[in-house]
């Protein structure tokens, strides 16, 4: 049992994984009124664009986060410098201040509640499924396990992954 994780508990913690990262779409909004530490995207005009360039910032449409509005100004919290992911590192930010008409289009990202209770559904359905197989040893209907001895099947179950620590 040692250096193992169950089936059920793989599956469990896949489904969680899964649904940790959410379901996001972007829906169109205007500059005036995205609020502020809202995530978006947005398109830049060519004199953001090269405005954006001069901070280390590549491409025409920025992802980041609204830090603030000013008037005719918006800040943008953005990744600038790509690092590499060894030993856990991220990528560095930058503060890219834009007029307002240099940000031709804006879409806010907001959680996308069908698509997330449709995820959700699903690996709860899996997870329904595993379980009833692996106690059941098969699923309803199965012929009983003589002797009231665990089922042989729980023996396959167990996957040799780490052992997960709490």
């Amino acid at each position: 049992m040692k250096g193992g994780l169950h089936f059920p508990s793989a599956v469990s913690m896949l489904c969680l994984w899964l649904v940790s990262g959410g379901c996001y779409r972007y829906v169109p909004a205007t500059v005036e009124t995205v609020p502020e530490g809202a995530r978006v995207r947005a398109l830049l005009s060519v004199s953001g664009e090269e405005r954006a360039r001069q901070l280390g910032v590549e491409g025409r449409v920025v992802q980041g986060t609204v830090l603030a509005r000013d008037g005719g100004v918006v800040s943008l919290f953005v990744p600038t410098v790509p690092i590499s992911v060894e030993f856990g590192a991220g990528p560095l930010y930058q503060q890219l201040d834009l007029a307002a008409e240099d940000v031709l289009r804006v879409d806010v990202r907001e959680l996308d509640k069908t698509k997330t209770f449709s995820l959700l559904a699903g690996g709860a359905a899996a997870v329904t499924l595993v379980a009833v197989r692996s106690f059941t040893g098969g699923g309803p209907g199965s012929r009983p396990n003589p002797g009231n001895e665990p089922p042989e099947s729980l023996r396959g179950w167990i996957l040799p992954l780490a052992t997960v620590r709490w």
